[in-house]
Formats: structure tokens, C-alpha cells, sequence
């Protein structure tokens, strides 16, 4: 058996950032769109135009080819674009016009195509992706992993998975992999407290505190105010 394709989501305030690994999904029969029928929302069931981060998209979505999901998603997220969803199924062939039918339907800015020979079949991906507003800071957090907490004090913190471009987090130089440990005078035990953290100090200037490479730094950050 080859190698699956391995979906890593990542998503900024307002969505919640996990890791996932996808599992089979059924193979495609008829004149069905096989990226509706093997659709996977990654928003509770809104609809774009019902979330307060997202711009919605005015035009026909575009269509791009993906190469590997991590650095993908990395490059998509620091250009201010967050996943609403995606689609998994193996077949034999997919059809692009598929795939951007189902943009259409999602209101999505652009859709990445994936697809990877599995044995004697193919197995076919799709991520759709928005345009988010400008972020409260910018910095796009995930949980901090086991093999890095005892780089930190009390072992505690988020890792900084993406930096958006522009943003206030940029302008610091906060970086990709640096673990934020304190935002004003609170600690950051988790991304859900970060999050509220974030949004409290919305349009204010704050300290923030992180690791890097082991060694502390402070900044003084002024954060945009909330976009909604």
C-alpha cells in the first residue's frame, strides 16, 4: 500500500488550528462531483458569508496545483488566506472543472489540487481557501509539541505556525517557530487562551514574550483592533 496523502489544517482566530489525517473516502460513481459528495467543512457549518474574519470572494474562484501540503499551507497563510474545507477521494482520474464547480459553490477565493498515485489508483485532494481580514496580530499559533515545551519556562506556551505578511506580528519579527509564552502581564498555557489573550488587547500596544532557540525576547506590540 503507498503512501496516503496527509492533510495538515491550519487556520487563524476565529478558527480553530488542528492537525488532521484524513481516511478513506468512497470513490466517485456517475455524474456526480466527487469533490461535493467527499466535501469535509472545516467551519462548524457556516457559510463564508456568515464569518466575521473573512472578506468574501467577488470573482470566479482561481485553480492551483499543490506540491506539499506543509510548506502549502505555510506560504497560504502568511499571504492572509485560511482553509474553509477540503475534499479526499481515490479514482482513477478527477476532473478539474470538478473541483472548481465546488470553489464556486463554497464562495472560495482558490482551490489547491492535489493527487498521488496509490497502487493501481489515484488518490485526489482539494483545499479551498479565503481571503481573511487583517489580523489582530498576525501570528498564527498552534499547541506547542511535547519535544519543545523544555525549551520554555514552566514548559507552557504556543508555537508560532505561520507569520502573515504585514501584520503587526511581522513587524515585531516574531518568527515561524518561535514559542509565545506571555501576552501582557498573562501567561499563554494554551491556543485558546491565546486567542482570548489576542482579542483582549485588540487596538492596544502590549508586551508580548517568546522563546527562540532557547534564548527569551520581549516585544512591545501595538495590535490592529478587531476587523468585525
Amino acid at each position: 500500500m503507498g503512501r496516503r496523502l496527509s492533510w495538515e489544517m491550519c487556520a487563524p482566530s476565529r478558527f480553530v488550528l488542528v492537525l488532521v489525517l484524513l481516511g478513506f473516502s468512497v470513490l466517485h460513481s456517475g455524474c456526480a462531483n466527487p469533490y461535493t459528495m467527499n466535501y469535509h467543512d472545516m467551519t462548524s457549518g457556516k457559510r463564508v458569508s456568515e464569518i466575521p474574519d473573512v472578506i468574501p470572494n467577488s470573482g470566479a474562484p482561481r485553480v492551483l496545483r499543490g506540491t506539499d501540503f506543509h510548506a502549502d499551507d505555510v506560504g497560504y497563510l502568511e499571504d492572509g488566506y485560511v482553509p474553509i474545507g477540503y475534499s479526499d477521494f481515490y479514482g482513477d482520474e478527477a476532473d478539474e472543472g470538478a473541483a472548481l464547480e465546488q470553489a464556486k459553490k463554497l464562495n472560495a477565493a482558490f482551490v489547491v489540487l492535489y493527487d498521488h498515485r496509490v497502487d493501481d489508483s489515484s488518490e485526489f485532494g482539494a483545499k479551498y481557501w479565503v481571503k481573511t481580514k487583517p489580523r489582530i496580530l498576525g501570528a498564527i499559533c498552534v499547541a506547542l509539541p511535547g519535544t519543545r515545551k523544555s525549551e520554555v519556562p514552566h514548559e507552557s506556551g504556543v508555537l508560532v505556525f505561520a507569520v502573515v505578511r504585514d501584520s503587526p506580528a511581522s513587524r515585531a519579527a516574531i518568527r515561524r517557530g518561535d514559542v509565545i509564552t506571555r501576552i501582557g502581564t498573562d501567561e499563554v498555557p494554551d491556543v485558546p487562551s491565546y486567542k482570548r489573550l489576542i482579542d483582549r488587547y485588540a487596538g492596544q500596544e502590549v508586551s508580548i514574550e517568546f522563546v527562540r532557540e532557547g534564548q527569551a525576547h520581549e516585544r512591545s506590540v501595538t495590535l490592529l483592533p478587531r476587523p468585525y
